[in-house]
């Protein structure tokens, strides 16, 4: 029988479903729950949560919130794979941190096979280094996206143009198709049949009613409407009809603004592609860390930026000549890469 105290809160999280450059959910919770078995520590809870730590970490309704579980206990360890599943960003992860001190919990990284005491200072530093960099990660990764994205965005061609195999620029039929049916649709008198025709040859949608034009008057049975389009139909009617027949705007459904640019012959906005701005937003000095909060719900005095050496830590070998641990500091008891503030 396991004598194992039961202090773990095991948390694993993916930024998104499908996220293939993060280990998953599952392998996730095997190693923190093989390293806790190492060090002989039992799990008191465990969260698997798929989204944003910044946003799940503000809802505090959330039943597997992660700041209720830090909030309703005491003297626990926080464990989590790799910093970046604490957070990727640096004010989220102060208020994680600041929840942990208030109510004395450690944080642990398994990856670096260390635990951080809440009442060191130094380990609070090193943590914000961990996640600023995750942050600056995001954020490179968000400007590449953005890359990508304005590049695909000056290559679309003008409404009713296409690039061929050459990647020349041409006229696009379908695209002119569907233009000359909003003229059609739009305009008294054109012919019913011809319109009927494009409609058949643009639709999306197979199950839909064939397209008919009735005239319908009060106290009458509805009838179809002749050879010709008796009045020219609004913007509204249009966007609706294509709408019943899946007729598209490229990627987009057709809005009544966009029909009376074509029928004016203006351009029309073609699909944006939404991106969130990443760079600005995520963006982070760690030049000047914040001040972690005290033990004692003080404030921290003002002090001098710390630059961090990475240091590979053998405990066969000891601390290398000329390094200083700081007081208080908990060794690993096994080799692993540690941080320490440079003299």
């Amino acid at each position: 029988m396991s004598t194992a105290k039961p202090t773990a809160i095991v948390y694993c999280r993916l930024s998104r479903v499908g996220d293939t450059g993060v280990m998953s959910l599952d392998s996730q919770e095997f190693a923190i729950k093989r390293w806790l078995d190492q060090n002989n520590i039992g799990v008191f809870k465990a969260l698997k949560e798929v989204g944003s730590a910044f946003s799940r970490f503000k809802q505090r309704n959330n039943s597997s919130d992660l700041r209720r579980v830090l909030s309703s206990c005491k003297d626990k360890t926080l464990v989590v794979y790799e910093a970046n599943r604490l957070s990727r960003n640096t004010a989220n992860f102060r208020e994680i941190y600041n929840l942990c001190v208030r109510n004395r919990h450690n944080i642990a990284i398994v990856n670096l096979n260390m635990i951080f005491d809440y009442r060191i200072t130094s380990n609070y530093e090193i943590l914000f280094d961990l996640i600023a960099r995750a942050q600056e990660e995001s954020a490179a990764m968000g400007r590449r996206i953005s890359r990508t994205a304005a590049y695909k965005k000056s290559r679309e061609t003008q409404w009713g143009k296409m690039r061929n195999e050459h990647d020349e620029i041409v006229d696009n039929p379908a695209e002119l198709k569907v233009s000359k049916l909003i003229t059609l649709l739009s305009t008294r008198g054109s012919a019913v049949n011809q319109i009927k025709n494009l409609v058949e040859e643009l639709k999306t949608v197979a199950d839909a009613e064939p397209f008919e034009l009735v005239d319908c008057e009060e106290g009458e049975e509805d009838k179809e409407v002749g050879r010709i389009l008796p009045v020219g139909m609004s913007a509204k009617n249009i966007e609706e009809t294509f709408k019943i027949y899946g007729i598209r705007k490229r990627r987009a459904r057709w809005s009544a603004k966009d029909i009376v640019a074509i029928l004016r012959k203006e351009p029309i906005i073609n699909n944006d592609f939404t991106l969130d701005n990443l760079v600005d937003s995520m963006s982070v000095s760690r030049l000047n860390t914040p001040q972690p909060p005290r033990i004692d719900g003080g404030c921290q005095e003002e002090k001098r930026d710390v630059e961090w050496v990475a240091v590979w830590y053998n405990p066969s070998t000891g601390i290398p000549p000329n390094v200083v641990v700081p007081e208080g500091m908990i060794l690993p008891t096994t080799p692993t890469l540690i941080y320490l503030p440079k003299n």
